[in-house]
Formats: structure tokens, C-alpha cells, sequence
């Protein structure tokens, strides 16, 4: 799953050339999130055997991706450097090799069969390239960012936002920043992202719910926030990409029909009537692609903390009112390290960018 996600995201988003992968960053992909899951499935045992056997299967997930592996590249490293020192490849060498470094990683208190010896033989890694070490590597790199993660620590959110950054913008990755942030109790930027998500999936059943938790908690009249979502569900009841293909048809009907105009006067005054039908349903489609065009680039901002709006863009000068965490408004002026702001009470001000996400 892990390795079909990574590959789904960087063909999607990556010219064919650029879109391959090492297989350390493949590894990492794939193993960071069965960590991610094992840690659920602990926390959400529902019985005392149940968390024993996952932390069991984690254990062995260690035992055979960080130690194994780092065994199997020790034995490859060997038998390269008696290759290189032209001493003689035999299969009873290799076998001494390999039953030497089980005992060697597994310790006396494992029994190791004989029969171990011969395990090298039916590993597929040893007849490709040199990489098993990568395993180990990547499994341990995983395990790190998975600690990041898990404890909600905030430079992992801002590797995650660095791909917004990088120009990837879709629903999973600003409702997982939302989410992350609900998370840190920190709501303003937690409602931001969350609204950012909206515009790409607002029929998400999981982010209404998590919407309405969060309005709960940051607005005196929640309704407001619900109207929002109602709003966007209006605009982009039509994926844009349905729109597109509507238009293309709609606009190759309507040459059709021009081109029976002029070649068909009989019936004329009907092609007319359905072209007219055409050019009205054509604008509707424009006026629905503008408008979620407009709410893509809409420039606004939520406010992260109880931030103060002043009259001027100066820290000096009058305070005219306060704003709660969670407050939404519109930026119409950027000056230094102020914006000029209007809320939906009609009000305005200044207030500083460092207390606001936008």
C-alpha cells in the first residue's frame, strides 16, 4: 500500500522523468506508515493479547527489516571484498559466512539451526545489486519521522507544509495539516487549513464533522461557519474538471449547430432555439468556472492568537478593537509587517502578519 501511495503522488505530480524514486525513499514511504498504524492498533487494543501480538509483529518488523538486513549486507560485503581479493567463491565458504554472522547478530541464546547455513542461497536481494542495507536505513529513518509525527511535533508540520509550498496543493494534505493542528489546540490555523481542504472535497464527510467541532469551540455563532460550508458545497457542487469537459462538448454542439445553420435553412428557426439553449447553459458553465476560480485565489486570513487590530500599520498607535483566535476575515493591504484587514461585521484594521495565517 505504502509503495503504491508514493508512486500514485509522484506520477501525479512529477514529469515521467523526474517521477522514479530510490529505493530508500521508497522504503521509507512504505514502512513509515506501518509504523504510524501499528502505534493505532496498540493504542485501540481491545484486549490485552491483542497489543501483545502487534507489539510482537512491530518487534519481529525490527527483528527482520534493521537487524536481518543489516546482516544480509555484512554477508555481501564478504563475499565482494573476497571477490576483489581473488579469493576462491565456493558454496561451502559462503555457508560458513552466513551461519558465522546468524550467530554473530542473533547471540548464544538463539538456537541456529545448520540448516541456516544454506538460507543465503534462496535470498533474491544477493543476485542484484548492493542494497539491502537500504532496508535497514530507510526502516530507521521511518521510525524517526514516525516520533515527529505521532508527538505532533511542529517542524514535521512544516516539512508537510513545504509541499503546499512546492506548488502540491490537494483535500489530503491541508485536512491532515488541519487535523494535526486541532491536535496542538491551535485553532486558527487548524480552521484555516481545514478550509483550504473544503475547496477540494466539500461533500467530505469527516471534515464537515470535524468543521462543526471546531466552530463549536471558536465561534459564538456557529452558524456562521456552517453557511460557509454550504457556500462552498453551492460553488463547487461541480468538479472543475467536469465543467471543463461540459464545455468542450457544449461549445462543439454549438459549432455544430452554426455549421447546420448555414447548410440547413429549413430548419433553421429550431437549431436557433436549441443554439440560444447551448450559449445560455455555455455562460452558466463560465460563471460557475469564475466563481471557483475566485475562491481558489481569494486572498483572507484567520487569525492564530487574540491579536489586537490597529487604526494604522504601527504598533503605536490606536487600538480599536481585539479579535479572537479563529477569526476570519478578508486582506485588502499588505504594509511591512502589517495587513489591512475587513471582517464580516463590516469593521477593518490593521493587524500584525506574525498573528495571522493567510
Amino acid at each position: 500500500m505504502g509503495h503504491a501511495i508514493h508512486t500514485y503522488y509522484s506520477f501525479n505530480t512529477q514529469p515521467y522523468i523526474y517521477a522514479d524514486y530510490s529505493i530508500f525513499v521508497a522504503e521509507v514511504a512504505s514502512t513509515l506508515n506501518e509504523i504510524i498504524l501499528s502505534k493505532y492498533l496498540i493504542d485501540n487494543a481491545v484486549s490485552k493479547k491483542e497489543k501483545l501480538y502487534i507489539i510482537n509483529h512491530y518487534l519481529e518488523e525490527f527483528r527482520a527489516t534493521v537487524i536481518r538486513q543489516t546482516m544480509f549486507a555484512e554477508f555481501e560485503k564478504i563475499v565482494h571484498q573476497m571477490a576483489e581479493n581473488d579469493i576462491p567463491l565456493t558454496n561451502n565458504e559462503f555457508c560458513k559466512i552466513y551461519y558465522d554472522l546468524n550467530k554473530k547478530y542473533f547471540g548464544e541464546d538463539v538456537v541456529i539451526d545448520e540448516q541456516i547455513s544454506y538460507e543465503w542461497a534462496r535470498i533474491p536481494h544477493f543476485y542484484r545489486s548492493f542494497y539491502v542495507f537500504k532496508y535497514a536505513t530507510s526502516f530507521s529513518a521511518a521510525t524517526s519521522i514516525s516520533k515527529y509525527i505521532l508527538e505532533g511535533n511542529k517542524k514535521a508540520l512544516e516539512n508537510l507544509k513545504i509541499l503546499l509550498d512546492k506548488g502540491y496543493k490537494n483535500f489530503e494534505i491541508n485536512y491532515n495539516i488541519g487535523c494535526c493542528y486541532f491536535k496542538l489546540n491551535e485553532y486558527g490555523f487548524s480552521r484555516f487549513y481545514f478550509e483550504k481542504a473544503l475547496l477540494y472535497k466539500p461533500f467530505d464527510r469527516d471534515l464537515y464533522q470535524n468543521l462543526l467541532t471546531l466552530y463549536n469551540k471558536i465561534l459564538k455563532n456557529p452558524e456562521i461557519g456552517i453557511q460557509e460550508i454550504m457556500t462552498k458545497r453551492v460553488i463547487f457542487f461541480i468538479p472543475l474538471f467536469i465543467l471543463i469537459i461540459m464545455f468542450i462538448i457544449t461549445f462543439i454542439v454549438m459549432f455544430l449547430m452554426i455549421l447546420i445553420i448555414f447548410n440547413f435553412a429549413n430548419i433553421r428557426k429550431l437549431i436557433g432555439i436549441l443554439l440560444s439553449i447551448f450559449i445560455f447553459f455555455n455562460l452558466i458553465i463560465i460563471f460557475i468556472f469564475f466563481l471557483q476560480y475566485s475562491e481558489f485565489n481569494k486572498k483572507y486570513f484567520v487569525s492564530t492568537t487574540t491579536t489586537n487590530v490597529y487604526l494604522t500599520p504601527n504598533n503605536d498607535t490606536t487600538i480599536l478593537f481585539s479579535i479572537m483566535e479563529g477569526t476570519k476575515g478578508s486582506i485588502k493591504e499588505e504594509f511591512g509587517n502589517f495587513i489591512k484587514v475587513y471582517l464580516s461585521d463590516d469593521t477593518s484594521g490593521w493587524i500584525k502578519k506574525s498573528d495571522v495565517v493567510y
